[in-house]
């Protein structure tokens, strides 16, 4: 009967190839989902710069609503020119505490229809249907004439109405 070691060539391959496969495993950088960062910056993405008007300045009152929306559309003005960039600002966009978002402040982009594009506190309410009378009341706060709304044609009757 012979004997079987763990020189044996039979054994040798397998072993010396979990040995390589454990050295990359344990050699690679931890997964950008695994680190303790919130919102790890990708290689080659710069961050953003910091906004003229933060979230937190609106939150403490010293800075207005309308002044951290403008901020923000210049920011959106500046476009992604990679995936990986427009990933990492909508990350930072996310998280509480950020320049984007404090608090009570942060931001919800709506469609033209009335339909919440992006809802940055819920993201769950993001695609839903604004109640007709709120978007109403928004491009009515947005400067849009009342002529205007009253031309609106919608599937909703109550978004037309």
């Amino acid at each position: 009967m012979k004997a079987r070691t763990l020189l044996n060539s039979e054994y040798m391959i397998p072993v010396v190839g979990l040995i390589v496969l454990a050295s990359i495993f344990f050699n690679a950088p931890p997964p950008l989902a695994q680190t303790d960062e919130p919102c790890p910056l990708p290689p080659g993405v710069t961050p953003p710069a910091e906004p003229s008007v933060t979230a937190q300045q609106v939150e403490d009152g010293s800075a207005s609503l309308k002044d951290f929306a403008l901020a923000l559309r210049d920011q959106s003005n500046r476009r992604a020119t990679t995936p990986e960039q427009l990933f990492y600002f909508g990350c930072l966009i996310r998280q509480d505490g950020s320049h984007w978002h404090s608090g009570s402040t942060y931001t919800i982009q709506l469609t033209p229809n009335g339909r919440v594009f992006i809802h940055t506190k819920d993201m769950a309410l993001s695609g839903r249907l604004l109640n007709p009378v709120i978007y109403g009341a928004i491009l009515s706060a947005l400067g849009v004439p009342l002529t205007v709304l009253a031309d609106l044609t919608s599937p909703d009757p109550a978004v037309a109405a």
